[in-house]
């Protein structure tokens, strides 16, 4: 999947090809100059409009000319704009650099697009208000997470332009006249001091951080391959919870989706660290199994949203993901031994399949946070209601409207015992357990067929 991290780093080796590329050979001719020129400027354009991206808009206005950080200032972000505002402009740069034909090829224009790539990509997750557009969107608009990229782009900066001395050589040597290789390569000294401060005050030279991991908005599902499909959907079923929570649909039908997808999730993966279903309700170490313990939370609330309804009816695409991870689940790792899929035939990569699951357990877990505080909404405001046939006569005997309920055959609000009930099963759905190191052996009784078990790793990044 592209991420923002990604695109960075194809963004990096560009950068290093072209100054490589330029130390390394001449020029063939001054047609060739021309093209290293011209990708050198829009690198530098791109590379402007990813730090103005990244500066906070509320404080641009206070940096932009001062001639030191204003108070409340961060200096980051403070040398990161002295930095791109340093660079000389390049005064009606269309009738003084040479025609070029588009698109580019060379490192350097390959860089610009990597870099416009990564801030488009970021603008996906929220509008032009600053609102979020989907769950990562906190995550893009978090300062350090920005004062990070940030440190990053001054260091990708510094690298480029320190290669300007050696371009300026090269065209020069092309046959380009010393007058206008000076007006299209001038002095660059103060933005790369400022560069290196940038770099200095972060700290960090690689940048990398929460934003590395941020994707698009609302990829499509990559249907090629089994995980990658599985991984893609139960992401989109992380944007769909935050959906939810952000616009309810005030359907309960939604809720049970993502329940249901809940408890697939952990029981196949405990499924494919070893333990044997099958001798959970015997075998009380079995039941302790942080798979197991979320799994059970999860039949739980499916439990407590059985016979609560709602006016609105279910998300079609929550619904078409559920069917789809539960039976993507089944192909990749069998609940059984009995089962043949491609885990047990090895087809699939164990250590990344393995990845994939635990990635899994931990979104279910964030969307168990999410769907208690969708629940919780909808049943406060009187959208939801339970059948008060179900309800026991315990639960009904101090409230006459709950008993008026059950005589008439008719829905009554849901108790607020029952309503906490039903949280209090969410947040266990919803808590972090440690997983240990699994042993190399099944937790059950040996056998033959069982899945060795593979240590916990998080999803690794992929490219498209």
């Amino acid at each position: 999947m592209t991420t923002y991290g990604s695109l960075m780093e194809q963004a990096a080796r560009h950068i290093h090809a072209g100054a490589s590329q330029t130390a390394a050979h001449r020029f063939n001719d001054l047609r060739d100059a021309h093209l290293a020129v011209a990708s050198f400027h829009g690198l530098l354009d791109a590379i402007e409009r990813h730090v103005w991206h990244l500066v906070n808009p509320g404080r641009a206005t206070t940096i932009y000319g001062t001639s030191a950080p204003p108070q409340g200032t961060d200096a980051v972000e403070y040398a990161a704009l002295r930095m791109v505002t340093a660079i000389p402009t390049l005064e009606d740069r269309d009738h003084r650099l040479p025609p070029i034909p588009q698109p580019i090829d060379h490192p350097w224009a390959d860089a610009a697009r990597a870099l416009g790539a990564a801030v488009d990509l970021l603008a996906t997750h929220t509008d032009v208000n600053g609102m979020s557009r989907s769950p990562d969107g906190p995550v893009v608009w978090d300062f350090t997470a920005r004062r990070r990229a940030l440190g990053r782009v001054a260091d990708l900066t510094g690298a480029l332009l320190s290669g300007s001395d050696e371009l300026f050589f090269r065209t020069s040597q092309a046959g380009a006249h010393w007058s206008s290789v000076r007006r299209w390569i001038p002095d660059f000294e103060e933005s790369r001091a400022w560069a290196a401060d940038a770099v200095h005050r972060a700290k960090d030279r690689t940048g990398a951080g929460p934003l590395d991991e941020v994707g698009l908005a609302n990829p499509t599902i990559r249907t090629t391959n089994q995980l990658l499909e599985l991984s893609d959907r139960i992401g989109r079923l992380r944007r769909s919870a935050w959906g939810v929570l952000s616009r309810p649909d005030f359907s309960v039908a939604t809720l049970r989706d993502f329940a249901g997808v809940g408890l697939a999730v952990n029981a196949h993966s405990a499924a494919f660290h070893g333990v044997d279903l099958r001798q959970v309700a015997d075998n009380p170490p079995l039941a302790q199994v942080s798979q197991i313990v979320q799994a059970r939370a999860w039949q739980r609330v499916l439990g407590d949203l059985h016979d609560v309804i709602s006016p609105g009816p279910g998300d079609p695409t929550v619904r078409a993901d559920a069917i789809a991870v539960r039976q993507l689940l089944a192909q990749t790792a069998p609940l059984t031994g009995d089962s043949v899929g491609l885990a047990a035939s090895h087809k699939l990569d164990r250590r990344v399949l393995g990845a994939v699951l635990n990635g899994a357990v931990d979104t279910m877990g964030q969307i168990a946070a999410w769907n208690s505080m969708s629940y919780n909404r909808l049943a406060r405001s009187g959208h939801v209601r339970i059948r008060a046939a179900n309800l026991t006569g315990e639960q009904i005997t101090d409230s006459p409207e709950l008993a008026s309920a059950k005589l008439q055959g008719t829905s009554a609000a849901v108790p607020p015992a029952l309503l906490e009930c039903a949280l209090c099963h969410y947040r266990d759905a919803a808590e972090r357990i440690p997983r240990p190191s699994l042993p190399a052996r099944p937790l059950s009784a040996p056998r033959h067929d069982a899945p060795r078990a593979t240590s916990s790793v998080r999803p690794p990044r992929t490219s498209t």
